[in-house]
């Protein structure tokens, strides 16, 4: 009987000695997943606030863009909402195609 406890003790420890490394690799896995979104996100930022910043003012109040507004900050964190009930104003500006 002990031969056949040892063989059940041996398969156990094989077990715990594979699923160790394999969840040590999936954290890996994950976290790596997890900067190349990171990275990527920022690089997409990183384009969006160069094509805003080179678009004329004009462009920039038709998208909604305020003039004195951070492009940073509204490529990453979004234009602030109105509050409920506001209604949008326009400005009777000059859009591009009545040139």
């Amino acid at each position: 009987m002990a031969h056949i406890d040892d063989i059940e003790f041996i398969r156990k420890e094989a077990h715990m000695s594979i699923g160790s490394p394999r969840s040590a690799l999936a954290r890996i896995a994950h976290m790596t997943r997890a900067m190349i979104r990171g990275h990527a996100k920022k690089r997409s930022n990183a384009i969006t606030v160069r094509h805003l910043a080179t678009l004329p003012a004009y462009l920039r109040r038709d998208i909604g863009l305020p003039d004195n507004a951070d492009i940073a900050e509204v490529v990453e964190h979004g234009l602030a909402r109105r509050p409920a009930g506001e209604e949008m104003r326009r400005h009777h500006t000059m859009l591009p195609h009545a040139v």
